[in-house]
């Protein structure tokens, strides 16, 4: 989070008065959505939380240190969500009939991280993320020893 930044750069005051009037956002919420939406009251109210509390922060960052830590390459990110988004809304359209709850909600997540990884690398990735998968797959392989040595 981009509050961080607040916190090193000796803004600890400005990050504390942010969260408590996140806090006192996310107690007015809950009781206004929970009560009708239930469990989805409480993630909506949790979603909402996040997304200002975090815009706030960056606000914040832009104002006391001249600094936006982002650039427009995040934008990027955007088709891959959407494709994400779309086939979960129409796997809860359309449910698939599982004997559990939790294969239901493991197969929406595994289908929703694949559509999302294969869009961004449809999209292709930029010299950030390619140094990045560099690093996971020479992990990964030295974990697994996938990489044979001729000695």
């Amino acid at each position: 989070s981009v509050g961080y930044l607040l916190q090193m750069s000796g803004h600890q005051r400005d990050l504390v008065k942010i969260q408590i009037a996140m806090a006192f956002m996310m107690v007015a919420l809950s009781v206004a959505l929970i009560p009708r939406w239930g469990i989805f009251g409480a993630a909506a109210v949790e979603a909402l939380t996040s997304l200002v509390s975090n815009l706030w922060y960056l606000l914040e960052v832009r104002r006391k240190l001249g600094l936006f830590p982002y650039n427009l390459s995040y934008f990027r990110l955007l088709l891959p969500l959407s494709g994400a988004l779309v086939v979960l809304f129409l796997e809860r359209r359309f449910p698939v009939a599982f004997h559990s709850d939790w294969i239901t909600i493991a197969a929406a997540l595994i289908t929703g991280y694949l559509i999302f990884l294969g869009i961004t690398a449809g999209v292709g990735l930029d010299a950030d993320d390619r140094m990045i998968l560099r690093a996971v797959q020479a992990r990964v392989s030295g974990k697994f020893n996938l990489h044979r040595t001729n000695a």
